[in-house]
């Protein structure tokens, strides 16, 4: 489960673009131990949610700006 948070930020007097905060929460409710492998999977499949979410809300153009 993944929470995703979005702000735009005020418009600065004679800027031409917004700026946008985005927030995003990858969840698990999965209870490990801390010596528990499995956890460090976990850990990778919550990182995969969250660059899904990340970068699936970008446009191209914007993406292309910052590569």
């Amino acid at each position: 489960m993944a929470i995703v948070t979005q702000t735009v930020v005020p418009r600065v007097e004679g800027a031409t673009e917004r700026d946008l905060i985005l927030d995003v929460d990858a969840v698990s409710t999965k209870e490990f131990s801390p010596k528990d492998e499995q956890l460090w999977v976990e850990f990778a499949k919550l990182r995969e949610v969250k660059n899904t979410c990340f970068f699936g809300s970008l446009l191209d153009s914007t993406w292309r700006k910052y590569q």
